[in-house]
């Protein structure tokens, strides 16, 4: 295909399609921007902090072993 061609096919693909040029990028930018500020959010409410170091909640039972007693374990 010669470069003469294909720039008549791109061109009529845009004439063709104007509106898809123009949104499609500005969309898949606003939802990987969304994603991103989910997993940001998600990230910051799974935080906590302790006398001014933060800590990571990995997980409810993990944290319930790190503060109970010997004998509330058992029990």
């Amino acid at each position: 295909m010669n470069q003469r061609k294909l720039y008549t096919l791109l061109k009529r693909e845009y004439w063709e399609h104007r509106g898809a040029m123009k949104w499609t990028p500005i969309w898949i930018g606003a939802s990987i921007l969304a994603i991103m500020l989910l997993g940001w959010i998600t990230g910051q409410s799974t935080m906590f902090r302790v006398e001014g170091a933060d800590h990571l909640v990995e997980g409810g039972l993990k944290m319930l072993e790190n503060n109970a007693t010997p004998e509330q374990l058992r029990a």
